[in-house]
Order: structure tokens, then sequence, then C-alpha cells
């Protein structure tokens, strides 16, 4: 029988920052920037079988794709740019496959 894991706020948090961190660096490795515009956006689709973003390519096995989406699921997060704080920030999962629906 296998077991849930239980994640606290405080954990899905921290998780949720090691995610934007992770897309930071993605961003700098495939862009050279810390955070192309559109980058939620590109990464999400790459989460999602894209195989291409910049200079970088991505294989079904590759271990950033799977941590994005380990970091996202186990978090509820995914991080946007703000431009009212002008930084990366977090909002939930929920809140941010609302938005990709008005954009479509």
């Amino acid at each position: 029988m296998s077991e849930a894991i239980v994640v606290t706020d405080e954990a899905r948090r921290d998780l949720g920052h090691a995610l934007l961190a992770l897309m930071s660096d993605i961003s700098e490795d495939c862009y050279c920037a810390s955070w192309l515009v559109g980058l939620e956006y590109s990464l999400w689709h790459v989460v999602e079988g894209a195989d291409q973003f910049g200079m970088c390519f991505f294989g079904p096995d590759d271990l950033r794709v799977s941590q994005l989406r380990s970091l996202r699921d186990l978090s509820g997060y995914w991080a946007v740019w703000s431009h009212e704080v002008g930084d990366a920030v977090l909002i939930s999962v929920d809140e941010w496959r609302s938005r990709l629906e008005h954009a479509a």
C-alpha cells in the first residue's frame, strides 16, 4: 500500500521558491537572461511536452523538466513575472491555468 505525501504550507512555499529559482536558472542557461519575457508560458509548454526553449533542447527524460514538474506538483505553485512587483512571483497552479485559458 502506498502512502500519500503530506506537504506543509511552509514546505510548499519552499518548494515554490525552488521552482522559481530553477525557472530562472533555465532562462539563464537557454537565453542568458534571468527571466525572459514569457518564460512562464514557455516553460509550462516544456513541462507539458515541448522539446525546445531558446538554445536548449529537452528530451523526454530531461532532469530539469522532471524537476519543474515535481516542484510544480508538490508545491501547487507556478512562477510568473509581475509587472507590479518588478520580479517573478508565485501564484497557485489553479490561478495559472485560469490565466492560460483566458490567454488562449
